[in-house]
């Protein structure tokens, strides 16, 4: 595809799916003890959460496959490899923000569990913000 818009929907849209089975299980997989599993018998949540995740993670998806189209020529390497360090790239550059979130939060009310928390958010997005990268790499053909 030549141009960025529909490899990062694509990637947008792998990454929603993905994001939203890992927040509806993260209290199974221990990320964060919930107050309430109960919510997770609901299926409008359920539902409302789906779409949420699908809508956002595409307009990011879109956002950061034109920026991959347009940083091509600066990304080292070729193909998947390229789209593996503009992921990479996406992550470092979201982690530092979600860090410094949960950093500053826990400062507020004095509980360092809230940067514990943020910490095991960012090991677990390790998961879904390469995809960003991988799948244009794959798809993006220069012009």
């Amino acid at each position: 595809m030549k141009s960025g818009i529909h490899p990062g929907a694509i990637a947008g849209f792998i990454d929603g799916v993905l994001a939203y089975f890992c927040a509806v299980f993260y209290p199974y997989i221990g990320v964060y003890p919930p107050e309430d599993l109960g919510y997770l018998t609901d299926i409008n949540f359920i539902m409302i959460q789906f779409g949420t995740h699908i809508f956002i993670h595409l307009f990011w998806g879109i956002i950061f496959g034109v920026i991959f189209a347009k940083a091509y020529n600066i990304i080292p390497k070729k193909g998947i490899v390229k789209g593996f360090y503009s992921g990479l790239f996406i992550f470092f550059i979201s982690a530092l923000q979600l860090l410094t979130f949960f950093w500053a939060y826990g400062l507020t009310f004095k509980q360092i569990i809230w940067t514990i928390v943020g910490v095991q958010y960012v090991i677990f997005d390790m998961l879904a913000y390469p995809v960003y990268g991988v799948v244009p790499g794959c798809l993006y053909k220069k012009e």
